[in-house]
């Protein structure tokens, strides 16, 4: 990726009101600051269509067309420390690359 994302998985269930809060996993916190924009990607795991429709600081709410609807999740979100950086300038090319990782370089 271009900028410096890390994320988390889970799975989850709407309730009978056709909505789930799932929390941010404080251990993520560590790694994603979730005061800056972050993504959730959904996979529908049922014949139902999904959508976020809150992201908080420490959690997100995912409503369904359906209740009890099953789906997965997948948060993205910008690195601490690394919010406003997207690609890292480096003097090194690509065959400079290969012999750092013992790769042979070839002309």
């Amino acid at each position: 990726m271009a900028e410096n994302f890390v994320g988390d998985v889970g799975e989850a269930q709407t309730d009978a009101d056709q909505k789930a809060l799932v929390e941010i996993d404080p251990l993520v916190f560590d790694l994603i600051n979730t005061e800056k924009p972050y993504q959730v990607f959904l996979a529908a795991y049922d014949d139902t269509h999904f959508w976020v429709s809150e992201r908080g600081a420490d959690y997100f709410i995912v409503s369904s067309n359906v209740p009890k609807a099953n789906f997965g999740w997948e948060l993205k979100g910008k690195r601490r420390g690394y919010e406003d950086q997207r690609l890292v300038e480096t003097e090194k090319n690509y065959q400079d690359l290969e012999e750092m990782e013992g790769h042979k370089a070839t002309a």
